[in-house]
């Protein structure tokens, strides 16, 4: 199994937002999420592990869209033999832990430091 790369990043429009934090449940979000993306990747074997009650007050309108963008490259860029994508959800401390891998290759190290730059694409060779 691939070990997920934690990254930690704050949008440099991060204070120009307007978010609309409401109590949010992450299990059932991400169960959403992933059953949309198993109707259009049928041949994507997905798992998910997550707390049943972990949840937070969160926006959950950019919540869904930073899932699904996440989701949607786990899905793309992934093994071509065997896909899989594999979302985890946990509690920790004070924190919640949301882990998304998959059987692709991963980002190049030297990809790695432009990974949160904004319009920035890695090389997908």
């Amino acid at each position: 199994m691939v070990q997920g790369r934690v990254y930690s990043w704050v949008h440099p429009d991060a204070w120009q937002l307007s978010v609309k934090g409401k109590p949010t449940q992450f299990g059932g979000l991400i169960r959403e999420l992933v059953e949309d993306y198993e109707m259009q990747s049928s041949s994507i074997r997905f798992s998910i592990t997550a707390d049943g009650d972990v949840s937070a007050v969160a926006d959950r309108s950019f919540l869904t869209q930073i899932l699904q963008n996440l989701l949607g490259n786990a899905s793309k860029y992934n093994d071509d033999e065997l896909p899989w994508v594999e979302v985890t959800c946990e509690a920790v401390d004070k924190e919640i832990r949301i882990n998304i891998s998959n059987g692709g290759d991963g980002i190049p190290e030297a990809g790695q430091a432009r990974l949160f730059d904004r319009f920035t694409r890695v090389d997908s060779a």
